[in-house]
């Protein structure tokens, strides 16, 4: 007897969440994302001397960042700790809008900042758990961790 999977394999991609532009949330689980997913690596910024690195925060737990320093440290600066938008489901700190932003912050205010990571949508091969895949409070959990 002949099984036909047609209505199995239709059934494993019915949209079950749909933010129209940012998030998209099948019945297998799969998550296709929309928003947040342009890239700009790390590098000094000639128009402000501001640069930026990677680095691993807690590699036990996978918790990475984007380290954004100052032109021409001289002394202690102070430490602002940048969660980014996205509400814990989309972007990273390396996608343009977020990046130039904390890259005019670093610059304006002189401060170190520190932008957690909680994308799988970049160069990173670590990253905070993101929603859906990981409800809250997994994302808050893991932004504790690197405090």
């Amino acid at each position: 007897m002949h099984m036909d999977n047609t209505n199995t394999d239709q059934r494993e991609h019915i949209i079950i969440h749909d933010f129209p532009g940012s998030i998209r949330v099948f019945s297998n689980g799969s998550v296709e994302r929309f928003k947040g997913t342009d890239f700009v690596p790390t590098f000094i910024d000639q128009a402000n001397g501001v640069s930026s690195k990677d680095i691993i925060i807690d590699p036990q737990h996978n918790i990475s960042a984007c380290l954004f320093l100052p032109h021409l440290i001289t002394h202690k600066l102070p430490l602002l700790l940048y969660f980014h938008g996205g509400a814990f489901c989309v972007s990273s700190p390396t996608t343009a809008n977020y990046y130039n932003y904390i890259t005019d912050v670093v610059a304006k205010s002189k401060v170190v900042a520190v932008s957690l990571n909680y994308s799988s949508l970049d160069t990173f091969s670590t990253f905070i758990r993101l929603a859906p895949e990981h409800p809250i409070p997994a994302a808050y959990e893991d932004a504790w961790a690197a405090l």
